[in-house]
């Protein structure tokens, strides 16, 4: 069994690309049952195996694509006599389900007989960028990429459903739409509320229902990514990172920064600069 795998840092709240890999299986190997925190992208290269997903059995193979989708119980299996080959893409982020449920992908969790499609074209194109060790910033390309790939499997393979969304959903998007735009200033979740004319408990209720967590824990996450990527990749002073993510004050940024990440930001930027693609390479050959 011939294996290759890409795991990197998650450093975007909206859309990140977990990791990446290739794999040729043993006849009869299987994962799972497992529930998956992610959703994980497959297209299936040679041979069939199946997939198991909310007690339905899909058979698959070369030139299908499947996603194994976060919070179903899933489980899939390589054939006997012709073993499947497939790459992957894992990814992950508050944005990755609301843009898959654009596709039809979400619909059944697989899409069949699509080798020749221009989405396909764009997943293989990804996972041979994953590849490039050489490049140091091949990272900024692999992110511009994820959202082309989401993009064309929108508009190639629609929705047969229509997603019509609530009220909550709405003003969900509303406040982190806010924080994306305002987070460099001294926005506090009270401001969000008065923007959205929401009490703070209720906006708390919305957050913890959409994402599982606070307004004020999901303003915090979105400021520290910033401020870590800006780390790695300029030259700014501490000060200056600290008011480019809304922080007047860099004695709170500084300890804001250790709390969230468990050591100071010249920490964190001498211990990541000369890994700023975030990228750890497993690989094995199993005969």
């Amino acid at each position: 069994m011939d294996f290759v795998f890409y795991e990197y840092e998650k450093k975007q709240l909206d859309i990140n690309i977990d990791f990446c890999g290739r794999e040729a299986c043993l006849p009869n190997y299987s994962f799972g049952p497992s529930i998956r925190e992610n959703y994980v992208l497959h297209f299936i290269l040679d041979g069939s195996g199946c997939l198991h997903i909310d007690g339905d059995i899909i058979d698959l193979a070369a030139g299908d694509c499947f996603v194994l989708p976060k919070d179903h119980i899933t489980f899939y299996q390589a054939n006997k006599q012709t073993p499947w080959e497939y790459v992957w893409i894992g990814i992950g982020g508050t944005k990755v389900e609301e843009f898959l449920q654009r596709s039809s992908l979400l619909d059944f969790f697989y899409l069949k007989n699509i080798a020749h499609s221009a989405f396909i074209k764009e997943f293989i194109l990804l996972v041979d960028l994953s590849e490039n060790v050489s490049d140091s910033n091949i990272d900024l390309l692999m992110d511009s990429q994820i959202y082309k790939l989401l993009y064309i499997l929108a508009n190639e393979f629609p929705s047969t459903k229509q997603i019509k969304k609530s009220q909550k959903e709405l003003y969900f998007l509303e406040a982190i739409k806010y924080i994306a735009n305002y987070f460099n200033r001294a926005i506090t979740v009270t401001d969000i509320c008065s923007q959205l004319n929401l009490s703070r408990s209720y906006l708390y209720a919305i957050f913890k229902a959409q994402i599982g967590y606070s307004p004020q824990q999901y303003l915090l996450r979105f400021r520290m990514k910033k401020a870590s990527d800006l780390l790695v990749n300029t030259s700014n002073t501490v000060t200056m990172i600290a008011s480019s993510v809304g922080y007047n004050d860099p004695l709170n940024f500084s300890k804001a920064f250790k709390s969230y990440y468990g050591q100071s930001a010249t920490e964190y930027r001498v211990n990541h600069t000369d890994l700023k693609q975030g990228r750890r390479v497993f690989s094995k050959k199993i005969d």
